[in-house]
């Protein structure tokens, strides 16, 4: 099996973080090549971007869907994967009906339903989705999400990896106090919640300090709290050192599916104090402890307890290590094969079925040719190029 798999590398605090690491392990399963950018005019690029409707889309995303039509129409039995589809699917929805299509569509969404929809305000978004032979989800919710919107059985369910080899808790444990909890990242943070949180749990205990490692533009939130240290551009090998020098990993969201600093701190064997919401709770398992979205309070007193309990914090970290070897890459390699055979399947199914109503089309004769071709361009009657349109949605604000 060959899969092409598309992407533009997503920036992340570690390089060795990221659904981007897929491709690595899948090439231990199949042959994977990396579909390359098409040659497209800067303008052209821009408005196709424009025209998209998607506040995620870039003109990149234009260029990679032009290579990977290309390949869906010269490869038989090949897989194209886009590796970000709310970043780089859109145009190639015109291809869902083309009977020259030869290759199998695979997309992997990654935003929770509430940015979904808002990201993905498409007029036809039921349409668009119906190209794809499989969409990938990375949490339970944003597959029902998607399953109500296409054909449910080409909705997969595959968690995103985690590199355990890398992410590994440290020799020995940390020494405390005061018991360090680390915090990591920007994207669906309830920074709010959580610098609420480090007040409350300031005025509680003095045997509690935090480290919070964020991009310069949320660094001001965080200045001025207690026994709070603030990290900002970390090398991957200080990340690495600030999972292993902590007690407890804390993840304040307001919503997610998969998520790189929950897996990586469980991976490091780290209990963590999470939100419940989206895919966390799936995610976590019995690794930690989960309190309800907006609530410091709640969150406050989920620290200071596993603080005050090592016993309960080397159990919970054990799990996390577990639970961490549960989502290592290699599986989720081996399942989004499996995804990949199901969506191959599919396109030979349309094939079969295509070369069917084609051999019953010949038997009938030209007469009724003839009026097939009459009644799609009749009056009243939209022609392929007007059912295919791409109508733009609104402008919405990037990430």
């Amino acid at each position: 099996m060959v899969a092409n798999v598309a992407y533009r590398q997503v920036v992340h605090i570690d390089a060795h973080s990221g659904y981007a690491q897929l491709p690595r392990y899948l090439a231990d399963r199949v042959q994977v090549r990396t579909i390359e950018p098409a040659r497209l005019p800067g303008p052209l690029a821009q408005r196709l971007a424009r025209s998209a409707g998607s506040a995620f889309y870039e003109p990149v995303g234009a260029r990679l869907e032009l290579a990977v039509a290309r390949r869906l129409l010269a490869a038989p039995d090949e897989v194209c994967h886009l590796l970000y589809a709310e970043d780089h699917f859109n145009h190639l929805a015109r291809l869902g009906g083309l009977p020259l299509r030869r290759g199998a569509l695979v997309a992997t969404f990654h935003q929770p339903p509430e940015v979904a929809e808002r990201v993905l305000a498409w007029p036809d978004l039921r349409e668009r989705l119906a190209a794809l032979d499989a969409a990938i989800a990375l949490a339970p919710d944003q597959a029902g999400w998607l399953a109500e919107r296409m054909p449910p059985e080409r909705v997969h369910l595959v968690p995103g990896g985690v590199n355990a080899h890398r992410f590994r808790p440290a020799a020995a444990a940390p020494p405390e106090p005061p018991v360090r909890c680390l915090s990591v990242g920007s994207w669906l943070r309830d920074h709010d919640v959580l610098a609420q949180a480090i007040g409350l749990v300031a005025a509680r205990s003095d045997e509690v300090a935090f480290e919070v490692v964020v991009p310069e533009r949320e660094r001001e939130r965080f200045v001025g709290l207690p026994r709070t240290h603030v990290r900002v551009g970390l090398t991957s090998e200080e990340l690495l050192d600030a999972y292993r020098s902590a007690h407890l990993a804390v993840l304040a969201v307001t919503g997610a599916t998969r998520n790189n600093a929950l897996g990586e701190a469980l991976a490091c064997g780290l209990p963590v104090v999470a939100t419940a919401v989206g895919g966390v709770p799936t995610t976590l398992g019995e690794a930690g402890v989960l309190t309800p979205p907006g609530d410091a309070q709640a969150l406050a007193a989920a620290i200071v307890a596993l603080a005050r309990s090592p016993a309960r914090r080397r159990a919970l970290g054990r799990l996390a290590r577990e639970r961490a070897e549960q989502l290592d890459w290699p599986h989720a390699a081996w399942s989004t094969v499996r995804v990949y055979e199901a969506a191959l399947e599919l396109r030979r199914g349309a094939g079969r079925a295509r070369a069917r109503m084609g051999a019953r089309s010949a038997r009938r004769g030209p007469r009724r040719l003839e009026a097939t071709a009459g009644f799609r361009a009749g009056a009243g009657c939209p022609g392929p190029e007007r059912r295919s349109g791409l109508p733009a949605g609104p402008e919405l604000d990037a990430r």
